[in-house]
């Protein structure tokens, strides 16, 4: 429970050191984003609008969705130098250094495997759904399944040592799951609960202090296992 506390700790005094940075860094996608979807309800007041929709919509929003995602996955280094080197480095250039190709590769590797795996649990689905207890069962089985993989992936593959391949990389995300992870993740599913319940706030806390928060949360619970 101490080392719990102390990686609470130690995200709040990262949080001082980069929520600033990171906010102005992820703000600019997030309202493009936004922006770009107001081709989409004028739609049906006119076929150019659809065509705006099209050329303008879906490329903004690739692209926006992409850069949030890089933006949020630098934290796992940012996490990591604010560990070894007392934070030196600006979040701006920590996006800037990120190696897009290899993580792009590492994403099609998990998307593919995702797919693979999602097929298998529909034939489970379709198999079972006469039987309650087992289908509720499976339902179970697939979220303990998930969350390890769903929280660490990241961290896991940004940790990697040169010689291992993609599927040491997925084996890491449970290997290492101990008591510590299983209780931050189950304060981070009640806080996303109570960020939710909070009026006016709530998008505000949901986007944009839950992410920077959790994924430097795993990243300095996941850098402490390491060597285990």
């Amino acid at each position: 429970m101490n080392r719990i506390v102390l990686f609470y700790k130690l995200c709040w005094k990262f949080l001082q050191r980069y929520f600033l940075e990171y906010f102005v860094e992820y703000i600019k996608p997030f309202l493009l984003f936004c922006l770009s979807l107001i081709f989409i309800p004028l739609c049906k007041f006119s076929p150019v609008f659809a065509i705006f929709a099209f050329l303008i919509t879906i490329p903004v929003c690739c692209y926006t969705i992409w850069k949030m995602y890089l933006i949020n996955y630098a934290i796992i280094p940012a996490s990591y130098i604010f560990l070894k080197k007392g934070a030196s480095i600006s979040f701006k250039d920590i996006v800037k250094s990120i190696d897009q190709k290899s993580l792009i590769s590492f994403l099609l590797f998990t998307f593919f495997l995702s797919l693979g795996v999602s097929f298998i649990f529909l034939l489970l689905f379709f198999a079972l759904q006469n039987n309650m207890p087992a289908f509720f069962i499976l339902l179970i089985a697939i979220w303990v399944f998930l969350l390890p993989f769903c929280c660490l992936y990241l961290q896991a593959f940004y940790f990697k040592k040169e010689k291992e391949n993609y599927f040491d990389i997925i084996k890491k995300c449970y290997s290492k799951v101990n008591m510590e992870c299983i209780l931050i993740i189950i304060s981070y599913a009640i806080l996303s609960i109570i960020a939710n319940i909070i009026p006016i706030i709530s998008i505000f806390i949901s986007v944009f202090v839950l992410p920077i928060a959790f994924i430097s949360i795993f990243t300095f619970w996941y850098y402490s296992r390491l060597d285990k």
